[in-house]
C-alpha cells in the first residue's frame, strides 16, 4: 500500500477470530498405539481427554500388528467430543504401515507390554512355586513329627525327641506361611489379571469366562482354584 502527500488513505481490516479451544476424550484399543492428530504425535492422559483447537483435524492411529487407521473430526469450542477406535488384527498380506505422517516417513508401533498381564501371570506363577514349596515343606514336617513319635520314651532319648518335634513345628509354620504368600500372589495376578484397563471387550460381560473357586487341600489347607480365560 502507497501513502501519497496531501492524499486521505482508507484502509479496511478484518481481524481474524482465533480458534479456541474443545476437548477430544479419545480411547483406543488396544493401549499402546501411536495416536497422531494433524500429523503430530500425542500422549493420551489417563482419562483420554486432549485439548485440541476448534475446527476440523486428522487423527491417525497406527500399532504393530493392526490395520491402522485415519479419520477426520470436527470439534466445537468449549465442547467436548468423545470419540473411540478400536484397531483391528492386520491380515497376512495387509501393509502394517500408516504412511503419509510425519514428514511422509512410514510409521508403525510396536506392540507394547502389557503390564497388568505380566504382572499378573508372574504373580501367578511365583504363588503357585510358593504353595508347591509350602506342600513339601510340610511334607517334611510331617515326616519330622513321625520321627519325633517314633522315638522312644527314654531319658536319654528326650532330647532328640524334643529336637524332632521342633523342627517338626518350625516347617509346618514356614509351610503354612508359604501357602499364605502363595495365596496373596496368586489373588493379587487374578486382580491384575481381570482388571486389566487394556482389555478391548470392556462392555461385554466377562462374568461366566472366569470362575474362582475356594478348595480344600488338605490337614487344615485351603487355596483357590481357578477356570476360564483371560
Amino acid at each position: 500500500m502507497v501513502v501519497a502527500a496531501g492524499y486521505e488513505t482508507k484502509v479496511l481490516g478484518e481481524l481474524e477470530k482465533e480458534p479456541e479451544p474443545g476437548s477430544l476424550e479419545l480411547k483406543v484399543f488396544p493401549a499402546g498405539a501411536l495416536v497422531f492428530i494433524d500429523g503430530k504425535p500425542i500422549t493420551l492422559p489417563m482419562g483420554g481427554v486432549v485439548e485440541v483447537l476448534e475446527g476440523e483435524h486428522v487423527l491417525s492411529i497406527a500399532m504393530e500388528g493392526f490395520v491402522p487407521v485415519e479419520q477426520r473430526f470436527t470439534i466445537a469450542a468449549h465442547k467436548l467430543f468423545r470419540h473411540r477406535v478400536e484397531l483391528r488384527e492386520r491380515e497376512t498380506g495387509q501393509d502394517p504401515y500408516l504412511k503419509g505422517f510425519p514428514g511422509g516417513e512410514p510409521v508403525v508401533a510396536k506392540r507394547p507390554t502389557n503390564p497388568y498381564k505380566v504382572g499378573g501371570w508372574t504373580a501367578i506363577g511365583v504363588g503357585a512355586a510358593s504353595f508347591v514349596t509350602g506342600g513339601v515343606v510340610h511334607g517334611l514336617a510331617f515326616l519330622d513329627a513321625q520321627d519325633a513319635e517314633g522315638i522312644p520314651n527314654l531319658p536319654g532319648r528326650r532330647d532328640e525327641f524334643e529336637r524332632k518335634r521342633d523342627d517338626a513345628k518350625t516347617k509346618e509354620i514356614t509351610a503354612y506361611a508359604l501357602y499364605g504368600v502363595g495365596a496373596a500372589l496368586v489373588t493379587t495376578g487374578l486382580v491384575l489379571l481381570l482388571v486389566d484397563p487394556n482389555d478391548s471387550n470392556d462392555d461385554s460381560d466377562d462374568s461366566d469366562d472366569t470362575q474362582v473357586v475356594p478348595t480344600a487341600m488338605g490337614r487344615g489347607g485351603a487355596g483357590l482354584f481357578v477356570t476360564g480365560r483371560f
